[in-house]
């Protein structure tokens, strides 16, 4: 019984050991910045660069696309969808 109690103490803690130092090993992700919330004013804009620039400062991202298919996902990019004559339709981050 006592053998038992301790490999089962012995097992248990190196299985808690395997996973947190798995998990120490994951990098970071860095904490979302953009909030296309903060620029919800501007759709039905005209896209002209000063409105471009407001956009990319007021919602915090750290980089814009406009009418853009990238599917490389990143939580810190403002993505801005235009009509054909450049009026904002939609804003987000992603």
């Amino acid at each position: 019984m006592k053998n038992f109690l301790i490999t089962g103490l012995l097992s248990g803690l190196f299985l808690a050991v395997t996973l947190t130092s798995a998990h120490a090993n994951e990098p970071e992700q860095p904490a979302q910045r953009c909030d296309a919330r903060r620029v919800t004013y501007l759709i039905g804009e005209y896209l002209s660069r000063s409105v471009r620039d407001e956009a990319f400062r007021e919602s915090r991202a750290t980089s814009i696309k406009v009418n853009s298919r990238d599917l490389d996902p990143d939580n810190n990019r403002l993505q801005i969808r235009t009509d054909i004559n450049l009026e904002i339709i939609a804003m987000y981050c992603g």
